[in-house]
Protein backbone atom coordinates (compact mmCIF):
# COMPACT_ATOMS: atom_id res chain seq x y z
CA UNK A 1 0.00 0.00 0.00
CA UNK A 2 2.80 2.12 0.79
CA UNK A 3 4.42 1.64 -2.63
CA UNK A 4 1.21 2.36 -4.45
CA UNK A 5 0.71 5.44 -2.48
CA UNK A 6 4.19 6.65 -3.29
CA UNK A 7 3.71 5.97 -6.97
CA UNK A 8 0.44 7.74 -7.04
CA UNK A 9 1.97 10.68 -5.32
CA UNK A 10 4.78 10.83 -7.93
CA UNK A 11 2.28 10.64 -10.72
CA UNK A 12 0.25 13.32 -9.16
CA UNK A 13 3.30 15.49 -8.75
CA UNK A 14 4.24 14.84 -12.35
CA UNK A 15 0.77 15.64 -13.47
CA UNK A 16 0.85 18.77 -11.38
CA UNK A 17 4.18 19.82 -12.86
CA UNK A 18 2.89 19.03 -16.33
CA UNK A 19 -0.18 20.98 -15.67
CA UNK A 20 1.93 23.90 -14.44
CA UNK A 21 4.22 23.67 -17.44
CA UNK A 22 1.23 23.52 -19.76
CA UNK A 23 -0.23 26.54 -18.03
CA UNK A 24 3.10 28.36 -18.25
CA UNK A 25 3.42 27.48 -21.92
CA UNK A 26 -0.10 28.66 -22.52
CA UNK A 27 0.50 31.87 -20.74
CA UNK A 28 3.79 32.30 -22.57
CA UNK A 29 2.09 31.54 -25.86
CA UNK A 30 -0.63 34.07 -25.11
CA UNK A 31 1.98 36.70 -24.19
CA UNK A 32 4.05 35.94 -27.29
CA UNK A 33 1.01 36.18 -29.53
CA UNK A 34 0.12 39.52 -27.95
CA UNK A 35 3.67 40.73 -28.59
CA UNK A 36 3.55 39.45 -32.16
CA UNK A 37 0.30 41.29 -32.72
CA UNK A 38 1.76 44.44 -31.21
CA UNK A 39 4.88 44.16 -33.34
CA UNK A 40 2.73 43.55 -36.41
CA UNK A 41 0.77 46.68 -35.61
CA UNK A 42 4.03 48.61 -35.13
CA UNK A 43 5.36 47.16 -38.36
CA UNK A 44 2.21 48.23 -40.16
CA UNK A 45 2.52 51.69 -38.64
CA UNK A 46 6.21 51.87 -39.58
CA UNK A 47 5.40 50.76 -43.14
CA UNK A 48 2.61 53.34 -43.31
CA UNK A 49 5.01 56.05 -42.00
CA UNK A 50 7.66 54.91 -44.47
CA UNK A 51 5.17 55.07 -47.31
CA UNK A 52 4.18 58.56 -46.11
CA UNK A 53 7.85 59.60 -45.90
CA UNK A 54 8.75 58.19 -49.31
CA UNK A 55 6.50 56.22 -51.64
CA UNK A 56 7.60 52.65 -52.31
CA UNK A 57 8.21 53.43 -55.99
CA UNK A 58 10.55 56.28 -54.98
CA UNK A 59 12.65 54.21 -52.61
CA UNK A 60 16.06 53.99 -54.22
CA UNK A 61 19.70 54.18 -53.40
CA UNK A 62 19.14 57.83 -52.35
CA UNK A 63 16.79 56.61 -49.65
CA UNK A 64 19.31 54.10 -48.45
CA UNK A 65 21.92 56.85 -48.40
CA UNK A 66 19.62 59.15 -46.39
CA UNK A 67 18.82 56.32 -44.04
CA UNK A 68 22.51 55.68 -43.46
CA UNK A 69 23.29 59.40 -43.10
CA UNK A 70 20.39 60.12 -40.71
CA UNK A 71 20.19 56.77 -38.84
CA UNK A 72 19.03 57.72 -35.40
CA UNK A 73 16.98 56.18 -32.62
CA UNK A 74 14.01 58.39 -33.36
CA UNK A 75 13.99 57.76 -37.09
CA UNK A 76 15.23 59.20 -40.40
CA UNK A 77 12.40 61.75 -40.77
CA UNK A 78 13.04 63.22 -37.40
CA UNK A 79 16.71 63.22 -38.26
CA UNK A 80 15.99 65.12 -41.47
CA UNK A 81 13.76 67.55 -39.58
CA UNK A 82 16.47 68.07 -37.01
CA UNK A 83 19.01 68.67 -39.76
CA UNK A 84 16.61 71.15 -41.44
CA UNK A 85 16.23 73.06 -38.18
CA UNK A 86 20.00 73.22 -37.83
CA UNK A 87 20.27 74.51 -41.42
CA UNK A 88 17.56 77.12 -40.67
CA UNK A 89 19.48 78.27 -37.60
CA UNK A 90 22.65 78.55 -39.69
CA UNK A 91 20.93 80.35 -42.58
CA UNK A 92 18.24 82.62 -41.10
CA UNK A 93 18.78 82.25 -37.38
CA UNK A 94 15.19 81.04 -36.94
CA UNK A 95 14.65 77.33 -36.18
CA UNK A 96 11.17 77.17 -37.67
CA UNK A 97 12.05 78.70 -41.11
CA UNK A 98 11.81 76.51 -44.19
CA UNK A 99 12.99 76.65 -47.81
CA UNK A 100 10.60 79.49 -48.83
CA UNK A 101 11.95 81.62 -46.02
CA UNK A 102 15.49 80.63 -47.07
CA UNK A 103 14.87 81.94 -50.62
CA UNK A 104 13.29 85.20 -49.42
CA UNK A 105 16.14 85.89 -47.03
CA UNK A 106 18.75 84.97 -49.67
CA UNK A 107 17.12 87.33 -52.24
CA UNK A 108 17.05 90.10 -49.64
CA UNK A 109 20.75 89.60 -48.81
CA UNK A 110 22.25 88.55 -52.16
CA UNK A 111 19.64 89.86 -54.61
CA UNK A 112 17.70 87.98 -57.27
CA UNK A 113 19.61 85.46 -59.37
CA UNK A 114 22.10 84.89 -56.59
CA UNK A 115 22.72 81.24 -57.61
CA UNK A 116 23.53 78.89 -54.80
CA UNK A 117 23.84 80.00 -51.21
CA UNK A 118 27.38 78.78 -51.02
CA UNK A 119 28.53 80.58 -54.19
CA UNK A 120 26.76 83.78 -53.07
CA UNK A 121 28.29 83.44 -49.61
CA UNK A 122 31.72 82.82 -51.15
CA UNK A 123 31.34 85.87 -53.41
CA UNK A 124 30.24 87.98 -50.46
CA UNK A 125 33.12 86.64 -48.42
CA UNK A 126 35.55 87.53 -51.19
CA UNK A 127 34.03 91.02 -51.46
CA UNK A 128 34.29 91.33 -47.69
CA UNK A 129 37.94 90.31 -47.81
CA UNK A 130 38.55 92.81 -50.64
CA UNK A 131 36.83 95.54 -48.64
CA UNK A 132 38.87 94.57 -45.61
CA UNK A 133 42.05 94.86 -47.68
CA UNK A 134 40.90 98.24 -49.04
CA UNK A 135 40.00 99.29 -45.51
CA UNK A 136 43.45 98.29 -44.34
CA UNK A 137 44.99 100.29 -47.21
CA UNK A 138 42.75 103.27 -46.37
CA UNK A 139 43.71 103.00 -42.71
CA UNK A 140 47.37 102.95 -43.73
CA UNK A 141 46.80 106.01 -45.94
CA UNK A 142 44.91 107.70 -43.14
CA UNK A 143 47.77 107.03 -40.79
CA UNK A 144 50.20 108.54 -43.33
CA UNK A 145 47.85 111.51 -43.85
CA UNK A 146 47.61 112.04 -40.09
CA UNK A 147 51.38 111.93 -39.89
CA UNK A 148 51.64 114.46 -42.72
CA UNK A 149 48.98 116.60 -41.07
CA UNK A 150 50.86 116.61 -37.82
CA UNK A 151 54.03 117.55 -39.71
CA UNK A 152 52.22 120.36 -41.54
CA UNK A 153 50.71 121.55 -38.29
CA UNK A 154 54.18 121.74 -36.84
CA UNK A 155 55.37 123.66 -39.92
CA UNK A 156 52.34 125.98 -39.68
CA UNK A 157 53.04 126.64 -36.02
CA UNK A 158 56.65 127.51 -36.85
CA UNK A 159 55.50 129.70 -39.76
CA UNK A 160 53.04 131.50 -37.49
CA UNK A 161 55.78 132.15 -35.00
CA UNK A 162 58.04 133.49 -37.76
CA UNK A 163 55.12 135.54 -39.17
CA UNK A 164 54.36 137.04 -35.78
CA UNK A 165 58.01 137.89 -35.34
CA UNK A 166 58.14 139.47 -38.83
CA UNK A 167 54.96 141.46 -38.19
CA UNK A 168 56.33 142.73 -34.92
CA UNK A 169 59.57 143.76 -36.65
CA UNK A 170 57.76 145.39 -39.59
CA UNK A 171 55.35 147.15 -37.22
CA UNK A 172 58.30 148.68 -35.44
CA UNK A 173 59.85 149.75 -38.75
CA UNK A 174 56.48 151.11 -39.92
CA UNK A 175 56.15 153.14 -36.74
CA UNK A 176 59.58 154.58 -37.41
CA UNK A 177 58.61 155.35 -41.03
CA UNK A 178 55.34 156.89 -39.88
CA UNK A 179 57.17 159.12 -37.45
CA UNK A 180 59.52 160.17 -40.25
CA UNK A 181 56.60 160.79 -42.61
CA UNK A 182 54.83 162.89 -40.01
CA UNK A 183 57.94 164.96 -39.50
CA UNK A 184 58.37 165.29 -43.27
CA UNK A 185 54.70 166.23 -43.70
CA UNK A 186 55.04 168.89 -41.02
CA UNK A 187 58.11 170.30 -42.76
CA UNK A 188 56.40 170.18 -46.19
CA UNK A 189 53.25 171.86 -44.88
CA UNK A 190 55.34 174.58 -43.31
CA UNK A 191 57.26 175.01 -46.58
CA UNK A 192 54.02 175.02 -48.59
CA UNK A 193 52.54 177.65 -46.31
CA UNK A 194 55.66 179.75 -46.74
CA UNK A 195 55.58 179.22 -50.53
CA UNK A 196 51.89 180.14 -50.70
CA UNK A 197 52.50 183.30 -48.75
CA UNK A 198 55.40 184.23 -51.02
CA UNK A 199 53.43 183.24 -54.15
CA UNK A 200 50.44 185.30 -53.01
CA UNK A 201 52.68 188.29 -52.46
CA UNK A 202 54.40 187.80 -55.82
CA UNK A 203 51.04 187.29 -57.55
CA UNK A 204 49.63 190.43 -55.95
CA UNK A 205 52.65 192.43 -57.12
CA UNK A 206 52.42 190.87 -60.58
CA UNK A 207 48.69 191.55 -60.80
CA UNK A 208 49.30 195.18 -59.96
CA UNK A 209 52.02 195.41 -62.57
CA UNK A 210 49.91 193.59 -65.18
CA UNK A 211 46.92 195.80 -64.46
CA UNK A 212 49.04 198.90 -64.81
CA UNK A 213 50.68 197.66 -68.01
CA UNK A 214 47.36 196.50 -69.48
CA UNK A 215 45.82 199.88 -68.75
CA UNK A 216 48.75 201.66 -70.40
CA UNK A 217 48.73 199.23 -73.33
CA UNK A 218 44.98 199.58 -73.77
CA UNK A 219 45.23 203.35 -73.88
CA UNK A 220 48.06 203.19 -76.41
CA UNK A 221 46.26 200.65 -78.60
CA UNK A 222 43.08 202.69 -78.56
CA UNK A 223 44.96 205.81 -79.52
CA UNK A 224 46.76 203.99 -82.34
CA UNK A 225 43.52 202.49 -83.72
CA UNK A 226 41.66 205.79 -83.50
CA UNK A 227 44.51 207.53 -85.25
CA UNK A 228 44.65 204.88 -87.96
CA UNK A 229 40.92 205.18 -88.59
CA UNK A 230 41.17 208.94 -88.70
CA UNK A 231 44.02 208.71 -91.20
CA UNK A 232 42.07 206.35 -93.46
CA UNK A 233 38.93 208.46 -93.33
CA UNK A 234 40.95 211.62 -94.00
CA UNK A 235 42.48 210.07 -97.10
CA UNK A 236 39.03 209.10 -98.33
CA UNK A 237 40.04 205.51 -99.10
CA UNK A 238 37.68 202.51 -99.17
CA UNK A 239 34.47 204.54 -99.33
CA UNK A 240 32.52 201.38 -100.22
CA UNK A 241 33.32 199.56 -96.96
CA UNK A 242 30.58 198.55 -94.60
CA UNK A 243 30.58 200.95 -91.63
CA UNK A 244 28.12 201.39 -88.77
CA UNK A 245 27.32 204.92 -89.91
CA UNK A 246 26.44 203.70 -93.48
CA UNK A 247 24.69 200.33 -93.19
CA UNK A 248 23.16 200.57 -96.69
CA UNK A 249 26.75 200.06 -97.98
CA UNK A 250 26.11 196.35 -97.30
CA UNK A 251 24.32 196.17 -100.65
CA UNK A 252 26.27 193.96 -103.05
CA UNK A 253 23.98 193.99 -106.09
CA UNK A 254 20.38 193.66 -107.18
CA UNK A 255 17.89 191.22 -108.69
CA UNK A 256 17.80 191.57 -112.50
CA UNK A 257 15.16 188.95 -113.30
CA UNK A 258 12.84 186.41 -111.64
CA UNK A 259 11.35 183.20 -113.07
CA UNK A 260 8.54 182.22 -110.66
CA UNK A 261 7.78 179.03 -112.58
CA UNK A 262 11.22 177.54 -111.92
CA UNK A 263 12.02 179.51 -108.77
CA UNK A 264 15.15 180.91 -110.43
CA UNK A 265 16.44 184.39 -109.60
CA UNK A 266 19.11 186.20 -111.63
CA UNK A 267 21.42 188.68 -109.86
CA UNK A 268 23.73 191.39 -111.20
CA UNK A 269 26.96 189.83 -110.01
CA UNK A 270 28.88 187.18 -112.04
CA UNK A 271 32.24 185.60 -112.63
CA UNK A 272 33.84 188.98 -113.26
CA UNK A 273 32.71 190.03 -109.78
CA UNK A 274 34.35 186.95 -108.16
CA UNK A 275 31.03 185.40 -107.11
CA UNK A 276 31.71 181.87 -105.67
CA UNK A 277 29.27 179.00 -106.16
CA UNK A 278 27.19 178.28 -103.10
CA UNK A 279 27.35 181.76 -101.62
CA UNK A 280 24.10 183.01 -100.11
CA UNK A 281 22.58 186.49 -100.28
CA UNK A 282 19.84 188.14 -98.28
CA UNK A 283 17.17 189.94 -100.36
CA UNK A 284 15.92 193.35 -99.21
CA UNK A 285 13.44 195.72 -100.83
CA UNK A 286 15.51 198.76 -99.86
CA UNK A 287 19.02 199.22 -98.52
CA UNK A 288 17.89 201.16 -95.49
CA UNK A 289 16.21 198.00 -94.17
CA UNK A 290 19.64 196.62 -93.24
CA UNK A 291 19.73 198.44 -89.93
CA UNK A 292 20.17 196.80 -86.48
CA UNK A 293 17.41 197.14 -83.92
CA UNK A 294 17.75 198.44 -80.36
CA UNK A 295 19.34 195.14 -79.32
CA UNK A 296 21.90 195.31 -82.14
CA UNK A 297 20.28 192.46 -84.10
CA UNK A 298 19.96 192.73 -87.89
CA UNK A 299 16.58 191.95 -89.46
CA UNK A 300 16.49 189.05 -91.91
CA UNK A 301 15.71 189.85 -95.54
CA UNK A 302 12.46 188.86 -97.15
CA UNK A 303 14.21 185.94 -98.86
CA UNK A 304 17.50 184.01 -99.02
CA UNK A 305 19.21 183.07 -102.28
CA UNK A 306 21.89 180.45 -102.96
CA UNK A 307 24.03 180.85 -106.09
CA UNK A 308 23.83 177.70 -108.25
CA UNK A 309 25.35 178.98 -111.51
CA UNK A 310 27.84 181.72 -112.36
CA UNK A 311 27.96 183.46 -115.75
CA UNK A 312 30.40 186.18 -116.85
CA UNK A 313 28.24 189.15 -115.76
CA UNK A 314 25.37 187.55 -113.80
CA UNK A 315 24.54 184.53 -111.68
CA UNK A 316 21.64 182.16 -111.25
CA UNK A 317 20.33 181.51 -107.75
CA UNK A 318 17.65 179.39 -106.16
CA UNK A 319 15.33 180.54 -103.40
CA UNK A 320 16.04 178.64 -100.19
CA UNK A 321 13.77 180.85 -98.07
CA UNK A 322 10.96 183.20 -98.97
CA UNK A 323 8.24 185.30 -97.34
CA UNK A 324 4.58 184.72 -98.13
CA UNK A 325 2.94 187.86 -99.53
CA UNK A 326 6.29 189.55 -100.14
CA UNK A 327 7.75 187.99 -103.32
CA UNK A 328 11.12 188.68 -104.85
CA UNK A 329 10.84 191.25 -107.67
CA UNK A 330 13.18 192.79 -110.18
CA UNK A 331 15.21 195.60 -108.58
CA UNK A 332 15.38 194.06 -105.07
CA UNK A 333 18.78 194.42 -103.37
CA UNK A 334 21.10 191.57 -102.32
CA UNK A 335 23.64 191.67 -99.50
CA UNK A 336 26.29 189.46 -97.83
CA UNK A 337 28.74 191.14 -95.42
CA UNK A 338 31.48 188.66 -96.27
CA UNK A 339 31.34 189.31 -100.00
CA UNK A 340 32.33 192.47 -101.85
CA UNK A 341 32.99 192.67 -105.58
CA UNK A 342 35.60 195.41 -105.29
CA UNK A 343 37.59 194.45 -102.22
CA UNK A 344 38.39 191.77 -99.70
CA UNK A 345 36.91 192.21 -96.24
CA UNK A 346 39.08 191.54 -93.23
CA UNK A 347 37.61 189.50 -90.34
CA UNK A 348 38.69 188.62 -86.81
CA UNK A 349 36.88 185.47 -85.55
CA UNK A 350 37.12 184.43 -81.90
CA UNK A 351 35.07 182.66 -79.18
CA UNK A 352 32.93 179.55 -78.83
CA UNK A 353 30.37 178.81 -81.57
CA UNK A 354 27.47 176.38 -81.98
CA UNK A 355 27.47 175.88 -85.75
CA UNK A 356 25.82 172.42 -85.62
CA UNK A 357 23.07 173.76 -83.34
CA UNK A 358 23.49 171.03 -80.72
CA UNK A 359 23.25 173.50 -77.83
CA UNK A 360 26.97 173.26 -77.01
CA UNK A 361 29.35 176.07 -77.98
CA UNK A 362 32.95 175.02 -78.54
CA UNK A 363 36.11 176.83 -79.72
CA UNK A 364 36.61 174.12 -82.37
CA UNK A 365 33.45 175.20 -84.23
CA UNK A 366 35.02 178.63 -84.78
CA UNK A 367 37.06 176.90 -87.50
CA UNK A 368 33.86 176.36 -89.48
CA UNK A 369 33.11 180.10 -89.35
CA UNK A 370 36.66 180.84 -90.53
CA UNK A 371 36.33 178.32 -93.39
CA UNK A 372 33.08 179.99 -94.46
CA UNK A 373 34.75 183.43 -94.55
CA UNK A 374 37.62 182.03 -96.64
CA UNK A 375 35.30 180.21 -99.06
CA UNK A 376 33.39 183.43 -99.74
CA UNK A 377 36.50 185.53 -100.36
CA UNK A 378 37.03 187.06 -96.93
CA UNK A 379 40.37 187.50 -95.21
CA UNK A 380 41.17 186.40 -91.65
CA UNK A 381 43.48 188.16 -89.19
CA UNK A 382 44.43 187.22 -85.65
CA UNK A 383 44.01 190.66 -84.12
CA UNK A 384 42.25 193.96 -84.75
CA UNK A 385 44.18 196.34 -86.97
CA UNK A 386 43.45 199.58 -88.81
CA UNK A 387 42.02 197.70 -91.83
CA UNK A 388 39.78 195.26 -89.89
CA UNK A 389 36.22 195.37 -91.22
CA UNK A 390 34.32 192.96 -88.96
CA UNK A 391 34.85 191.24 -85.60
CA UNK A 392 32.86 188.00 -85.28
CA UNK A 393 32.59 186.93 -81.62
CA UNK A 394 30.97 183.76 -80.41
CA UNK A 395 30.16 182.94 -76.78
CA UNK A 396 32.60 184.11 -74.15
CA UNK A 397 34.91 181.31 -72.86
CA UNK A 398 33.73 180.02 -69.47
CA UNK A 399 36.36 180.24 -66.75
CA UNK A 400 36.29 177.41 -64.14
CA UNK A 401 37.10 178.01 -60.45
CA UNK A 402 40.68 179.10 -59.87
CA UNK A 403 42.87 176.08 -59.13
CA UNK A 404 44.69 175.63 -55.86
CA UNK A 405 48.42 176.00 -55.46
CA UNK A 406 48.94 172.23 -55.16
CA UNK A 407 46.59 171.18 -58.02
CA UNK A 408 48.10 169.15 -60.90
CA UNK A 409 50.05 171.21 -63.45
CA UNK A 410 47.65 170.19 -66.23
CA UNK A 411 44.69 171.76 -64.39
CA UNK A 412 46.64 174.93 -63.67
CA UNK A 413 47.79 175.13 -67.31
CA UNK A 414 44.24 174.61 -68.60
CA UNK A 415 42.92 177.34 -66.29
CA UNK A 416 45.59 179.74 -67.47
CA UNK A 417 44.76 178.97 -71.11
CA UNK A 418 41.05 179.65 -70.54
CA UNK A 419 41.87 182.80 -68.60
CA UNK A 420 43.95 184.05 -71.52
CA UNK A 421 41.08 183.23 -73.90
CA UNK A 422 38.59 185.13 -71.75
CA UNK A 423 40.93 188.08 -71.50
CA UNK A 424 41.44 188.07 -75.30
CA UNK A 425 37.67 187.93 -75.86
CA UNK A 426 37.11 190.96 -73.62
CA UNK A 427 40.02 192.78 -75.24
CA UNK A 428 38.71 192.20 -78.81
CA UNK A 429 35.22 193.35 -77.81
CA UNK A 430 36.63 196.48 -76.18
CA UNK A 431 38.92 197.33 -79.11
CA UNK A 432 36.08 196.89 -81.61
CA UNK A 433 33.93 199.27 -79.58
CA UNK A 434 36.69 201.82 -79.21
CA UNK A 435 37.39 201.85 -82.97
CA UNK A 436 33.73 201.57 -84.12
CA UNK A 437 34.32 198.24 -85.92
CA UNK A 438 31.06 196.24 -86.36
CA UNK A 439 30.81 193.29 -83.98
CA UNK A 440 28.79 190.32 -85.26
CA UNK A 441 27.77 187.43 -83.08
CA UNK A 442 26.87 184.08 -84.63
CA UNK A 443 23.19 184.99 -85.00
CA UNK A 444 23.94 188.32 -86.67
CA UNK A 445 26.42 186.74 -89.08
CA UNK A 446 23.97 183.98 -90.02
CA UNK A 447 21.15 186.50 -90.44
CA UNK A 448 23.16 188.77 -92.73
CA UNK A 449 24.55 185.92 -94.82
CA UNK A 450 21.36 183.83 -94.89
CA UNK A 451 23.03 180.78 -93.35
CA UNK A 452 20.63 178.55 -91.42
CA UNK A 453 18.26 181.51 -91.16
CA UNK A 454 15.31 179.33 -90.13
CA UNK A 455 17.00 177.42 -87.34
Amino acid sequence: MAARTTTSLGVMVSLAILALLSLGFFVTTVIFLAQVQRLNRELDTANANLAAAIPPDKQSERWDQLRRDFERPDGVVLGLDKALEEIAMNVTGKRGDRLAEFDKEAERVFGKGYGSWLSAAKEMHERTQQLERELATAKSGLADANANLLDQQDQLARAREEHSSTIARLTGELDDYQSGVNRYRTDVEAAQSDFRSRAAAIRADADLQVTSLESTNRDLENRILVLERQVQRTRGNDTNRLRPYNEEALVDGNVVDVNPATGTVYISRGRGDKVPLGITFQVYSVGTAIVPDANGEYPPGKATLEVVGVDPTSSRARVIRGSRGNPIVKGDLIANPVYDASKTYSFVVFGNFDVNNDGISTPQEAEEIKALVKDWGGELTDDIAGDTDFVVLGDKPILPPEPKFDDPPAIISRYQELARGQHRYEELFRKAGDTSIPVLNQNRLFTLTGINIDR
